[in-house]
């Protein structure tokens, strides 16, 4: 495995918040490859108030490094001010083909994918929950809202209500394990 050569100091790597996805994706890597752990521990936390500010503090050559979703960091990609240096994701993305995976890249059993979604009140009727299911997909399914959600970066992947419920729970499930493992502190704890 190649490694990256950092400035001397403990660099720091922005963070939305002490689980957002660079640290615990980072941890999740190390746990559960021959990622070095200490090249995880030397990286300390920046906290950024959004995807945002993160993105614009590593163009601005602040930070050395960050895990973002694909939307966001999208446009300075093509634009050649970020290079996309591997995905989180099961598969490359159709939006950034030349990218590697990390399970291609070596850094193996490692997925972390951002999740997009629509949610409502917990009591909405039933009959509007299926209305809504059925009109979202069908509006993702339009050539023309497809093709601009898969340039962006986003993947459509219409899940009925029910398998969208059960994905955030085995998602809640799998990051919790992996936080409490690598003892990050909940956030104010």
């Amino acid at each position: 495995m190649s490694t990256v050569t950092v400035p001397a100091g403990r660099p720091s790597a922005p963070s939305t918040t002490s689980g957002r996805p660079l640290l615990v994706s980072m941890s999740e890597s190390a746990s559960r490859s021959d990622v070095d752990s200490v090249a995880v521990g030397a990286l300390s936390a920046a906290p950024f108030p959004g995807g945002g500010p993160s993105i614009q503090s590593v163009v601005a050559g602040h930070t050395p490094i960050c895990i973002q979703a694909i939307p966001p960091a999208m446009e300075l990609v093509r634009a050649g001010r970020l290079r996309a240096l591997g995905l989180t994701a099961k598969t490359r993305s159709p939006a950034l083909p030349d990218v590697p995976t990390f399970d291609e890249l070596g850094i193996t059993n490692q997925e972390s994918e951002t999740m997009q979604g629509v949610l409502v009140p917990a009591a909405t009727p039933k009959p509007i929950l299926d209305l809504l299911q059925a009109e979202i997909a069908r509006i993702v399914r339009l050539p023309d809202v497809n093709e601009k959600m898969l340039v962006q970066g986003l993947e459509p992947g219409g899940m009925s209500s029910a398998e969208f419920a059960a994905y955030i729970k085995d998602d809640i499930a799998k990051w919790k394990k992996v936080i409490t493992d690598a003892k990050i502190p909940l956030i104010g704890g």
